[in-house]
C-alpha cells in the first residue's frame, strides 16, 4: 500500500474521523511522509491535526544523558493537550533500535513508568487509537533483528490489505465462544499447559476499526495490520507453564524459546534459549503488577505470518499470552509494564471445549 493509501484508511476507515474531531500524530523523524500524508487526511475529513516529532537522538539522549530524577516530571503540556484530543496515530520509532542494548533494563523500565500518567489519561478519556508499526520496519531495525526487510515489509503489507469485513466476522464468533467462558486452558506439544480464568472479562475483537460500538465495550486502541481477539485474564490465577515457539524482538535483541511457569497466579519461573536478559533486564526494573498474568489472544488475520515482531500475534490460529499493565483490555493490573510472546500451534480449550486445535480453529 502507498503512504497516501495507508493514511486514508487510518484516518476513514479504522479511526472514521469526523467533522471538528482533534487527531493527534505522533510522528519520528522517518516518519514525516507519513505525518504529512495522515494530517492532510485528517484536514480532507474536517478534523484538526496536532503533529508532535520524536528523534533517535533526543529518545537515546533521554535514556542515557538525563538524570533518573527528573524522569518523574509530570508533562502538564501533553496532559493537557489530550483533554482535547479525539483520536491518535502513532508512527514507531526509533529508527535504529541497537541503542537498547545500552541501556540497562531499569533505567528503561523508570523511563517507561513515567509515561504512567500518559497512559492513564488515553484510557480514561477513551481516545482512539492506532498503532501503525510499520513506522518501526527500518533497515537498521531490521539488521539489528537479523530480519530480511524485503519478506518483513511484504508480509506487513499483506496483513494490512486484508478483508476486514471477513476477519472481523470471524473475530465476533470467536469472541462468542469466549464471551460466557469462565476458564482457558492452553496446551502444546512442547509441554505448554497452562490454565486461567477469564470469568466476567470484556471481549476485544481487534479488526483494524475502532467505532463507536467498539468504544462502548472498551476497545479504543488498535494496530494496522490487525486481527486478534484479546481477553484480560483473571490475575491471581494462572497457573501452569507456557513455552512459546516465536521468538520476539526485545531491547535490541531477539528472545527466543521463553518459557514461563506460573504458581498460584504469579510468575514464579522464567528462561529462555537465547537473549533471556533481554527480558529480564526490563522486567527487574519494572514495579507494581509485573509478575501477574495480563492478558491471551487469538489471531485471526489470515493473510499475517509469522516474522518475530508483535505482530506474530495475529496470525490466524496463534495464541499470545502477555504479564503485566491489562487495564487497556479491563483488567486489573497496576503496572506499565507488559511483554507478550507467541505460541504458533497450540491448542486452546474454553471450559472443556476446543476451539483450536494445534493451531486450527474449531468454530
Amino acid at each position: 500500500m502507498t503512504i497516501a493509501q495507508v493514511a486514508k484508511k487510518i484516518v476513514n476507515e479504522c479511526l472514521q474521523v469526523k467533522e471538528d474531531e482533534q487527531v493527534l500524530v505522533s510522528a519520528w523523524n522517518h516518519t514525516i511522509d507519513y505525518a504529512n500524508a495522515l494530517a492532510l487526511e485528517v484536514e480532507q475529513a474536517g478534523g484538526t491535526p496536532l503533529v508532535t516529532l520524536d528523534t533517535d537522538e533526543m529518545f537515546w539522549g533521554h535514556l542515557t544523558k538525563v538524570s533518573e530524577t527528573h524522569y518523574g516530571r509530570p508533562r502538564r503540556a501533553f496532559l493537557s493537550a489530550l483533554e482535547q484530543t479525539d483520536a491518535s496515530v502513532f508512527l514507531g520509532g526509533p529508527e535504529d533500535p541497537s541503542g537498547f542494548r545500552k541501556v540497562p533494563g531499569d533505567r528503561l523500565a523508570k523511563s517507561f513508568e513515567s509515561e504512567k500518567a500518559v497512559m492513564d489519561k488515553f484510557r480514561d478519556r477513551k481516545i482512539r487509537s492506532v498503532d501503525l508499526p510499520v513506522g518501526q520496519m527500518t533497515p537498521q531495525r531490521a539488521k539489528t533483528y537479523g530480519f530480511n526487510l524485503a519478506r518483513w515489509r511484504r508480509i506487513t503489507d499483506n496483513a494490512m490489505s486484508v478483508d476486514h469485513r471477513k476477519m472481523s466476522a470471524l473475530g465476533q464468533k470467536v469472541a462468542a465462544k469466549l464471551g460466557t467462558a469462565s476458564k482457558v486452558n492452553i496446551t502444546a506439544k512442547n509441554g505448554t499447559d497452562l490454565s486461567f480464568a477469564i470469568t466476567g472479562r470484556p471481549v476485544h475483537v481487534h479488526d483494524g476499526i475502532v467505532d463507536p460500538a467498539d468504544v462502548a465495550k472498551g476497545t479504543y486502541s488498535e494496530s494496522l495490520p490487525s486481527g486478534n481477539v484479546a481477553v484480560a485474564a483473571v490475575e491471581d490465577s494462572a497457573q501452569g507453564t507456557i513455552a512459546f515457539d516465536q521468538p520476539m524482538a526485545l531491547r535490541g535483541k531477539l528472545v527466543k524459546g521463553l518459557k514461563w511457569k506460573f504458581e498460584n497466579g504469579k510468575l514464579t519461573s522464567t528462561e529462555a534459549k537465547a537473549n533471556l536478559e533481554a527480558f529480564t533486564g526490563f522486567y527487574s526494573g519494572a514495579t507494581g503488577d509485573k509478575d501477574r498474568i495480563g492478558w491471551f489472544s487469538i489471531g485471526i488475520n489470515p493473510r499475517a505470518d509469522f516474522i518475530g515482531y508483535f505482530t506474530d500475534g495475529l496470525v490466524l490460529g496463534a495464541v499470545s499470552v502477555g504479564v503485566g499493565s491489562n487495564k487497556d483490555l479491563g483488567g486489573n493490573n497496576d503496572t506499565t509494564f507488559a511483554h507478550s510472546q507467541t505460541l504458533s500451534k497450540p491448542t486452546v480449550e474454553v471450559d472443556g471445549t476446543t476451539i483450536l486445535a494445534d493451531g486450527k480453529l474449531k468454530i
